[in-house]
């Protein structure tokens, strides 16, 4: 996939941010990167607190702000985070989703779609190669 560098790292950073702050410190935080079929798959996966399933439809809504900390204190954000990922996974095509449980954690993925394989040019065999197409004008007289 073609992208800004610094937009897929604050997006990937948003999410790192958020599963830090929401985990417990005996808590486990996983990341994995993967291609998925005609996808590249980004996952964030932690074994926190979990969200409500009523907050779930609007934690990417601007200024939406699902709480406190897992450690029980505010988390200072202005609720942004979510919606910046989620505006700048939309802007390469992707998209971005979240599954979670109460007292059992939360995943967020986060996909983009791939660029079609370009083939490398190899000289076309004149026996098996379909003729070349020519573009040219045509004048009146033709």
């Amino acid at each position: 996939m073609l992208g800004d560098p610094d937009r897929l790292k604050q997006l990937a950073l948003i999410l790192l941010d958020n599963a830090i702050k929401y985990t417990p410190p005996e808590g486990h935080i996983w990341v994995s990167v993967r291609e998925d079929h005609a996808a590249a798959e980004l996952r964030v996966v932690d074994d926190g607190p979990g969200i409500p399933a009523e907050r779930l439809p609007h934690l990417f809504d601007r200024f939406y702000r699902g709480g406190t900390l897992a450690r029980g204190r505010d988390d200072g954000g202005a609720g942004l985070g979510l919606a910046i990922a989620r505006e700048i996974a939309q802007g390469y095509g992707g998209t971005i989703a979240v599954e979670s449980t109460v007292e059992r954690g939360t995943a967020f993925t986060v996909q983009f779609p791939l660029l079609a394989p370009v083939m490398p040019y190899r000289p076309a065999d004149t026996a098996t190669a379909p003729s070349p197409i020519s573009i040219a004008s045509q004048t009146e007289t033709d």
